[in-house]
């Protein structure tokens, strides 16, 4: 069996309980010989997933100062193209997307996914989040 987990969270997170949870769940199939993981991700400073075994991204300088957010955003673009070009590659049996964005759903084609949704806080009161 075929697990391909999405980028989503290691856009998000450098550290953070949801990318940790993911990157543990993802530690442990991975050891599972009948089970093969695979995350689409070609760019994150995530801490966790750094020298993950079952992922070949690759990490950018934060010391970048001068248009810094304008690299962030064009490394999350193509986090986002190869994370679609995976999903239509369709060489997956179960698809576990890291976060909520439904941008997957137009590429699935009849395949099955599980969506993890860890904390409503923020959307059921975001008057008291920026």
């Amino acid at each position: 069996m075929k697990i391909l987990y999405d980028h989503q969270i290691f856009n998000k997170q450098r550290y953070g309980g949801i990318s940790r949870y993911f990157f543990e769940l993802m530690n442990s199939l991975a050891k599972d010989r009948e089970i093969e993981v695979a995350l689409s991700l070609y760019f994150s400073n995530n801490a966790f997933i750094r020298n993950a075994p079952f992922s070949a991204h690759h990490t950018y300088s934060p010391r970048i100062r001068i248009g810094f957010d304008s690299v962030v955003r064009h490394l999350k673009k193509k986090n986002l193209k190869h994370s679609k070009r995976m999903l239509l590659e369709q060489k997956f049996d179960i698809l576990h997307p890291t976060y909520y964005d439904p941008y997957f759903l137009d590429f699935l084609q009849d395949k099955p996914f599980v969506l993890t949704i860890h904390d409503m806080t923020h959307e059921i009161h975001p008057e008291f989040f920026s």
